[in-house]
């Protein structure tokens, strides 16, 4: 199988899997909508928000999981390949077990900084008390997915996803409407259908992979936690320094108005459509990559990369004309508001800029958790979270709200230069 073929057969399902994830948050926003007013989509947005940015901070789970998989089975080593998943999803029970143990107080913590009103707060603290009950098998979820791709298996990561999501709506549906339990029935539907999904799981390993636990060897079960841990850690810090710039973007923003709040939000849209497809070639440089790696097959990593990279400039250019020629029509989908869809013409250029600047950042990001490179991409979001806050800071009084997307442009570049530098100066192989 070509290198381009091998690519797109690991890439596609993840951007169908990707694609599944805002068109859930659109189902349970319509179903808020049907059993309330205004509190309740509020509630749910906010909730929902709040959730996925704590689930976020796990991310490290499915990113090393998938490297050191697709490491080890680059290498023939099958045993290895399931002590990685039993290792991962110990830690992810531990995770979940934490979040449970501090449920109220990240339920306190949100409503603290949330300014919204008594009842959405009421309806926010009930949909994420019954949300968080699903901890465990979200995140054990989460784990599997990152395993079954280091196995180059995206094909069952997206039946997981889609499946789950339809569950979720479905499910959420039936008990609002059929047995009337308001906000807490999207939220049963929620944590129902992730159990469903972790069910689901189990399923998939049972029936495909179960054969190999005769390989592995647990007689020695902290071999290479340490080296697990520290990948981990490493990949932690740069899920931080992405949230804190992420959170930032926004909360600067506020500061400059609501009108200015609100374009910044619709064009910041345009940022993540782009990410859903690149995340799956990301996605497709893990398992490669990673694979690659740890058969030693390095003239073949070489092209991957290659590959990879003809992909992103064809991909990048393709969306940046997109984005030029269909600004108003695109801004026009996500709202009404003649004010907003007039100022975000004023953003063009920076929709337009949006893909050529980031698409290096993904497509590193994939290669260098397949090369279990981790330290390096952590260093190259300290650096460029730290380009962002000089930029604005420095410059705001300046650009004034041109700022943001002067400083998060330089962010992304940053990111994807950095990487790129390092690459190639320690690419001796």
């Amino acid at each position: 199988m070509s290198n381009y073929k091998k690519i797109f057969k690991i890439a596609f399902p993840s951007i169908a899997t990707n694609i599944s994830v805002p068109l859930l948050g659109f189902a349970d926003m319509a179903i808020a909508g049907h059993i309330g007013a205004a509190p309740y989509i509020a509630a749910v947005s906010l909730g929902a928000a709040m959730i996925s940015l704590l689930y976020w901070n796990f991310g490290f789970l499915r990113m090393s999981t998938t490297a050191l998989t697709a490491q080890a089975l680059g290498a023939r080593k099958l045993g290895v390949c399931c002590q990685v998943l039993v290792r991962a999803l110990v830690i992810a029970m531990i995770g979940a077990v934490a979040i449970l143990l501090i449920k109220n107080l990240i339920i306190e913590l949100v409503l603290r900084y949330s300014e919204a009103s008594v009842e959405t707060e009421e309806l926010t603290s009930r949909y994420i008390n019954i949300c968080l009950l699903g901890a465990p098998a979200s995140l054990a979820t989460y784990t599997f997915k990152g395993w079954l791709v280091g196995m180059q298996n995206t094909k069952s990561t997206m039946y997981i996803a889609v499946g789950e999501n339809m569950l979720n709506v479905l499910l959420s549906a039936f008990f609002v409407f059929a047995f009337e339990m308001g906000i807490e029935g999207i939220a049963l539907g929620t944590v129902v259908a992730q159990y469903l999904g972790a069910a689901f799981c189990a399923y998939i390993y049972i029936t495909s992979y179960k054969k190999i636990g005769q390989y592995a060897d647990f007689s020695h079960p902290f071999d290479g936690i340490f080296s697990f841990f520290k990948v981990n850690s490493l990949i932690f810090v740069r899920n931080l320094c992405m949230i804190a710039v992420t959170v930032c973007f926004t909360l600067f923003g506020s500061s400059y108005g609501e009108l200015v709040l609100a374009v910044n939000a619709c064009i910041m849209q345009f940022f993540t459509f782009f990410s859903y497809f690149m995340d799956g070639f990301a996605f497709a440089g893990e398992a490669i990559v990673g694979k690659t790696e740890g058969a030693r097959q390095f003239d073949e990593q070489r092209r991957t990369i290659q590959r990879l990279f003809n992909i992103g400039i064809a991909m990048a250019i393709t969306f940046a004309v997109i984005y030029g020629l269909g600004l108003t029509p695109i801004v026009s989908l996500l709202t009404d508001d003649v004010a907003v869809r007039e100022t975000s013409k004023d953003l063009r250029l920076y929709a337009m800029l949006i893909p050529i600047m980031s698409f290096a950042a993904f497509l590193w990001d994939g290669i260098y958790v397949g090369k279990l490179m981790s330290k390096h991409m952590s260093i190259s979001l300290l650096l460029a979270a730290t380009v962002f806050f000089t930029i604005y800071n420095t410059m705001s009084e300046t650009f004034g709200s041109d700022v943001l997307w002067i400083a998060f442009l330089s962010y992304a570049a940053t990111r994807g230069l950095y990487q790129t530098v390092v690459y190639y100066k320690n690419a001796t192989v």
